[in-house]
């Protein structure tokens, strides 16, 4: 097989990885922009294995991965795979850079790990997703504790406006919030 050969053949095996199970007209139409001018004609011969890349459609492949050039490269000439080439490492991870983490690069980039990467992954997301909930739900807290505090600290019995308008932010029947405000002002 002729090295060219090899590159398209790899080629075409990462697009239709990064594809997935869309088609190639709708993932290339919702994709215009990431993929920075990238048409459907052209992504649909990378996939057929009948056309290389230009250096400017490399450019335009790279940002849109998330990869550098040079692991881009590896790639294609065999000298990583194409796992590797989703590997956030630091050959092809720059944290200082903007890096593309779209959930179409996202989830090829997950698809491609061993199981227990994939496992160690998922524990990772659901620690920093429960840490930035709790955090959410204290502030929630807060604020509806200010709002109440708002409500029951004036020297009189608040307005019925007011009443409601509070009910409404603390997500509470307004009958129930009145029967509180009567307890508290009696």
């Amino acid at each position: 097989m002729h090295q060219d050969d090899g590159r398209k053949q790899r080629l075409s095996l990462l697009c239709k990885k990064l594809r997935g199970d869309e088609s190639v007209r709708s993932f290339t139409k919702k994709r215009a922009k990431e993929l920075g001018g990238i048409n459907f004609s052209t992504w649909s011969a990378w996939e057929r294995g009948q056309a290389d890349l230009s250096k400017d459609s490399l450019d335009k492949l790279v940002k849109f991965i998330g990869c550098s050039h040079e692991a881009l490269g590896g790639y294609l000439n065999n000298f990583i795979g194409l796992e590797e080439l989703f590997q956030p490492s630091s050959n092809n991870f720059k944290p200082n850079e903007e890096s593309d983490f779209s959930p179409e690069v996202t989830t090829a980039w997950v698809k491609s790990l061993a199981t227990q990467d994939k496992l160690f992954v998922a524990t990772q997301g659901l620690q920093a997703f429960q840490e930035e909930f709790d955090k959410f739900v204290e502030a929630r807290a807060k604020e509806k504790i200010e709002l109440l505090l708002n409500l029951l600290s004036a020297n009189t019995y608040p307005e019925n406006s007011k009443i409601e308008e509070t009910a409404i932010k603390l997500d509470l029947s307004v009958e129930d919030l009145r029967k509180l405000c009567d307890r508290h002002f009696s």
